[in-house]
């Protein structure tokens, strides 16, 4: 669960939206690293049933696209996800 990718998850299954520049300012990286980061999330959890979305003028949103799956709702964890793939 230390991954940044991991953390990155965490806080947007916790806030609606968050911009690049807030999720670096929480884990004090630029707004680049986390928008290379969440490209690599997308790139393995679109498999999961899910993917982080974009909203211009809102910023970044985790939605879950396969609710069967539910793989990343919030008592669920993500441990048996290939997340060190990631680091």
């Amino acid at each position: 669960m230390d991954s940044p990718c991991l953390k990155i998850i965490e806080l947007l299954k916790e806030n609606a939206y968050m911009t690049s520049g807030e999720i670096g300012e929480a884990f004090s990286v630029s707004d680049r690293t986390v928008r290379n980061r969440i490209g690599e999330i997308n790139e393995l959890m679109i498999l999961s049933g899910a993917v982080i979305n974009s909203a211009r003028g809102k910023g970044f949103h985790l939605e879950i696209i396969d609710e069967d799956l539910k793989l990343l709702k919030k008592e669920n964890t993500c441990d048996y996800l290939p997340w060190s793939v990631l680091i």
